[in-house]
């Protein structure tokens, strides 16, 4: 009696403590030891509570919020492992002292939900070249680590029902062969999810293959330890203790590269907080470790790197792709970088105003399978861009533009002969080419044009052309402009799309080799401190029927279409 006594009491004090050092111990935001942000007090209303969503919200916060929980799971792990227990929380001791994540089987109506999404993605953007890698996880390449007994589906089978359902637009780089003759190095840590940057660079080579490129080789980079102390998040997941703790390495190229890294999700003195170096080591006095790669996962990142190319790509990732991407900056002139759980913008507007040619879909297997934000990709598409009051807007253009000037071929020739603006707003000259183009600066009529717009490019589009050599020779125009002009505004604008079936009936003429000559004239206008005005935006799948027979010349709606873009989006006035 005296014992059911003492127990009782025992358990009372104890709830009572926990009670008191739950109500003293503030909220935390985030978890050192699981490296994630913590649930936080759900916000009461009535409606959740019905619905039951409050009272789930209720038990993630009690969950994450719990007093000494790092310390309680510190416990229990130590004695499931006394007991001889395999299994800590999802995570498999293994040999030679691995922890491997457990893989469970993907819900299949998430994974079509997926799968639509990513094809729907590739039909959105048919000039766009588009690649997916999806990483199989350390439980998957090293399954001969895992103890006797231990039960994992089979993440290969379910990669290759991926890539079979993929769109065919969507090539699909396969790192798993590489990975599997590799798994006695050192490509994952040993505590935590990720591969490791050795791994990343065998995969990297994958990748720039696929994409038709010589890829560098291992020699060509300096490799640096930076870190022999990390423990990652498979350790703190698990609860275990006394395990030896991985390295980091990164890798310098010997030729040396200059970055600038934008992060647009974070100020500094008002502006995007901007780095030169692609890696924190500041991170590695922290907990997360692995966050020196590109300061952790941002929502949008973009990075110009010195390489003499205009080739764009972007990446829409999970952190895995954080100690990869660095090995590309050899290869892209720009590569901007999304986050889809934490990106708010739209997609459609930074993948066409910045004439990205290839995009990259990287994720680990798990966190593709397991992430709902895979599925949301769809809601950063913008399918019209246009405000369909804006196209029908009329203006009294020659009021708008008496002091401007446009400058360019027989698409810009048309502007007179729709009478939209007066013959001397107009130096264009049908049938013209680029490099011929410089000679037009001394039939200027206007005296001091306001603002003067370039538009060049429908007769120079052969892409047996090199878009170099036409980037190149529009500078020298805007040279010419600029020392003829020096007051004057000058608007360098986009290379117009062609109709698909100009494609289709002569392959030279193609709007991939158009985008590519669009990065080249967007970086170019930079240097040269001239605007760029990205008019190809206003063609589009919609209104296809704008095009005159021949493919790349615009009916009269076009001119309206183009006119009140200018007026409405810089404000001329």
């Amino acid at each position: 009696m005296q014992y059911k006594y003492i127990t009782g009491v025992s358990l009372l004090l104890y709830i009572g403590v926990m009670i008191i050092l739950n109500i003293a111990t503030p909220d935390r935001d985030f978890s050192e030891a699981e490296n994630r942000k913590l649930e936080q007090a759900p916000s009461f209303s009535f409606s959740e509570l019905f619905a039951g969503s409050y009272t789930m919200n209720f038990e993630r916060y009690i969950a994450d919020q719990f007093a000494m929980k790092d310390f309680w799971i510190g416990v229990k792990s130590g004695f499931e492992k006394v007991i001889g227990k395999k299994d800590y929380n999802g995570v498999y001791m293994g040999k030679d002292g691995y922890l491997l994540q457990a893989f469970k089987e993907p819900d299949k109506e998430s994974l079509q939900i997926k799968l639509e999404a990513l094809n729907s993605f590739a039909a959105s953007f048919p000039d766009l070249n588009k690649y997916l890698m999806l990483v199989p996880n350390s439980v998957e390449i090293l399954s001969n680590k895992l103890p006797p007994f231990a039960q994992a589906a089979s993440e290969r089978e379910w990669q290759e029902r991926v890539g079979e359902s993929l769109d065919k637009n969507i090539r699909f780089v396969d790192v798993y062969d590489i990975l599997n003759t590799k798994k006695n190095e050192y490509i994952y840590y040993k505590t935590d999810h990720h591969w490791t940057t050795k791994a990343a660079f065998y995969a990297y080579q994958e990748f720039i293959k696929a994409s038709g490129e010589t890829p560098h080789v291992q020699s060509y980079f300096n490799v640096e330890r930076v870190t022999d102390n990390f423990y990652g998040s498979l350790y703190s997941k698990s609860g275990l203790k006394h395990l030896s703790p991985d390295s980091i390495e990164i890798y310098v190229p010997k030729k040396k590269e200059k970055y600038k890294v934008e992060y647009f999700d974070e100020e500094e003195n008002g502006n995007s907080k901007v780095s030169h170096s692609l890696y924190n080591m500041k991170k590695t006095a922290q907990k997360d470790k692995y966050a020196l790669f590109l300061d952790g996962n941002h929502a949008l990142i973009k990075i110009s790197t010195n390489n003499p190319g205009v080739k764009k790509l972007l990446v829409i990732k999970d952190s895995y792709a954080n100690c990869f991407i660095p090995f590309l900056t050899g290869h892209y002139s720009e590569i901007f970088v999304v986050d889809l759980r934490y990106y708010g913008g739209n997609l459609t507007e930074l993948i066409r105003n910045n004439f990205i040619q290839d995009s990259l879909i990287l994720y680990n297997i798990n966190t593709f399978f397991e992430d709902a934000s895979v599925e949301t990709i769809l809601d950063f598409i913008e399918l019209d861009t246009l405000d369909p009051a804006v196209e029908a807007q009329t203006y009294n253009y020659k009021e708008f533009f008496k002091q401007d000037v446009f400058m360019g071929d027989s698409i810009t020739d048309a502007i007179a002969c729709y009478g939209l603006v007066e013959q001397q707003n107009v130096c264009a000259q049908i049938g013209i080419n680029i490099d011929e183009a410089a000679a037009q600066v001394n039939n200027i009529k206007i005296a001091n044009p306001r603002n003067i717009y370039l538009l060049y490019g429908v007769n120079d589009m052969d892409d047996r052309t090199p878009a170099e050599w036409f980037v190149e020779q529009y500078r020298v125009l805007v040279r010419n402009v600029k020392n003829r002009f020096p007051n004057a505004n000058i608007y360098v604008q986009s290379v117009l799309p062609v109709d698909t079936t100009l494609e289709q009936r002569n392959p030279h003429f193609n709007n991939k080799h158009i985008n590519k000559c669009n990065a080249g004239l967007l970086k170019m206008a930079e240097e040269e401190k001239v605007k760029f005005l990205n008019i190809a935006i206003l063609l589009n799948e919609s209104n296809k029927n704008l095009y005159e027979s021949d493919g790349t010349h615009l009916k009269a709606p076009f001119y309206n279409l183009w006119f009140n873009y200018l007026i409405n989006h810089l404000g001329i006035v």
